[in-house]
């Protein structure tokens, strides 16, 4: 990937973890963080638009998601190191390299750089609802686009094959469900979805104590996804159709006799992902340098709009646009964006954490009290009558 990207900044990950600072561990630019400093607002935003993620567990992380995640994190390069293929997709170049038997690298097809113009309307993005991730992304991508045809459209159940359990729909995407008093027969959940055109499927699937979830395709066995105690979005892969996508997982012992299910299907709506990458790629930033508190580069607006960078939203970042002090914005209270008007301009970003100045003086004015005091706690020394034993303090302290 160095070799790649030259100079240029781009982010990496595993299409699962293998620990939650994978990225701390390995040395690359990725995403995943467990911390106690993990900034809650960039947790729920994550959250809200389908990554593994949990306020209260002080962590976020990635796993292998949709194109619009992947577009508003800034993924460009994806590892995995199951030695099988990630479940087919028209948004990453399958194996563009095989780097050992079981690593694979990925590159996306729908990446952008860590900055790229959007419209004015992103601002107004909230996170606070409790629609769908689907729904969530679908809005996000509106607001930053301009494009109001639905990137994503919900697939009803087709029909369930549930064994040794019953399964009671609430609303659309969520159901209870409990355990027959007969439990020698083989106990699983499974709901199936009829690709009504040719399309990638999406799916949101969570049950409590559930660790995978097979994905088959017309009643043959096409993927295992495992699932992480936080739920995300995941590829189901690419359908005719006419085609039947099922999602089936297990109920064992170690699962509750009866809970809740949570389960979304969406198709993919690629000529509006086309559109709207084109549109977002056209007004990416051009880095030209970057550590890790300061980021230069050029962008390119064709209108006055917002330029969103894939990077948390702190008070420490300030901004110039060609040498001109601007004020940042929050993007879902979350990631940091600077406004832009039309045309060229360089965009110089600068980090110093909150309070960092006034730590640096109050530590100055601290040294700067300790050495007057002792140069008064010296001269006093030398004023005083002094007994032996108070000389020979004095002298060693001035050696």
């Amino acid at each position: 990937i160095e070799e790649k990207e030259e100079d240029t900044f781009s982010r990496t990950e595993f299409s699962s973890t293998y620990t939650l600072n994978d990225p701390a561990l390995y040395g690359y630019s990725g995403i995943s963080q467990f911390s106690s400093t993990a900034n809650s607002s960039v947790t729920t935003f994550l959250k809200k638009i389908g990554l593994p993620a949990s306020e209260a567990g002080n962590r976020y992380y990635y796993a292998f998601t949709s194109p619009v995640t992947n577009m508003f994190t800034g993924i460009k390069y994806i590892m995995n190191r199951s030695g099988l293929d990630l479940p087919a997709t028209d948004t990453v170049k399958q194996n563009i390299k095989q780097v050992s038997d079981d690593v694979i690298l990925y590159e996306n097809q729908y990446s952008l750089p860590i900055g790229f113009m959007t419209e004015n309307a992103i601002k107004d993005f909230l996170v606070d609802s409790n629609e769908s991730p689907f729904i969530i992304q679908n809005n996000l991508f509106a607001l930053a686009t301009g494009i109001e045809e639905p990137l994503f459209t919900a697939v009803d159940v087709k029909d369930v094959g549930h064994s040794g359990l019953t399964a009671t729909r609430n609303s659309y995407g969520s159901y209870t469900y409990s355990l027959n008093e007969d439990t020698s027969a083989e106990t699983y959940l499974k709901y199936n979805f009829l690709a009504e055109n040719d399309t990638e499927l999406y799916a949101y699937f969570s049950v409590k104590d559930v660790s995978s979830v097979r994905i088959l395709k017309d009643e043959l066995y096409e993927n295992n996804i495992v699932l992480p105690k936080q739920p995300y979005i995941f590829p189901m892969g690419i359908y005719k159709s006419g085609q039947t996508a099922s999602l089936q997982c297990e109920i064992t012992e170690k699962t509750l006799k009866n809970g809740l299910v949570t389960v979304y299907v969406y198709a993919l709506n690629n000529k509006v992902l086309n559109e709207g990458y084109e549109k977002l790629k056209a007004g990416g930033i051009d880095i030209t340098k970057y550590s890790d508190t300061k980021i230069k580069g050029n962008v390119t607006a064709e209108r006055d709009g917002l330029c969103y960078f894939s990077i948390p939203y702190e008070e420490g970042w300030s901004a110039k646009v060609d040498g001109q002090i601007v004020e940042t914005q929050a993007i879902g209270e979350a990631m940091l964006a600077v406004p832009v008007n039309s045309g060229t301009h360089e965009i110089v970003l600068k980090y110093i954490p909150k309070g960092f100045k006034t730590g640096v003086i109050l530590s100055i004015c601290s040294i700067a009290i300790l050495i007057f005091l002792y140069y008064i706690e010296k001269r006093s020394c030398k004023n005083k009558t002094l007994n032996e034993s108070e000389k020979l303090k004095c002298e060693e302290e001035e050696k």
